[in-house]
């Protein structure tokens, strides 16, 4: 059970290490699909981002604004691609914390299974621990805390391929009508 817990810890910090480049392919079309807008509109970047990622309540306003007495934004087409530039703004915040998330459970998770396959060391096979009125095998009690924190993660793991696949979807309806 020790070379267990260990070759998962170990087996986790190698995947923690390379995760960091896993959802920037997304960024990067994004990036892309705001240049072609922004190329075609002749909107500014400045103008943009303050329609899609207002600092201040009253900033997206005046921006509106800005950009419909400049005739930037004439069509019905270019209005929905700014709603939709906003949504997907506000969907790939949320993925960044969830994503954040996963990443500071997986640490907990590789720490957990390095503290477990020490303790691990110091557990027989076949040893009990008494819990007021409870007895429960030491190597299960070891187990515990990685074992949730795994199931934790699984559930993450799937909420977020959800949630980027909803983000993939909107980011190719907003591709087709640029």
């Amino acid at each position: 059970m020790t070379l267990f817990l260990f070759a998962s810890a170990l087996g986790l910090f190698v995947a923690l290490l390379g995760w960091s480049d896993q959802i920037r392919g997304i960024n990067k079309d994004t990036k892309e699909l705001e240049a072609r807008f922004l190329a075609e509109t002749g909107i500014e970047k400045r103008d943009f981002l303050c329609v899609v990622k207002p600092k201040l309540p009253g900033e997206q306003l005046a921006a509106l604004a800005k950009l419909m007495k400049s005739g930037s934004i004439q069509s019905r087409v270019k209005v929905d691609l700014l709603a939709a530039f906003k949504a997907w703004n506000k969907e790939w915040s949320r993925l960044e914390r969830l994503s954040v998330r996963k990443y500071n459970l997986a640490v907990a998770l590789t720490l957990a299974f390095f503290i477990a396959g020490i303790i691990s060391l110091f557990t027989h096979p076949g040893g009990q621990v008494r819990l007021h009125f409870l007895s429960v095998r030491a190597e299960m009690l070891v187990l515990t805390l990685p074992m949730t924190l795994v199931v934790v993660l699984l559930a993450i793991i799937i909420y977020g391929s959800r949630r980027e696949n909803a983000l993939r979807a909107l980011l190719d309806s907003i591709a087709d009508k640029v």
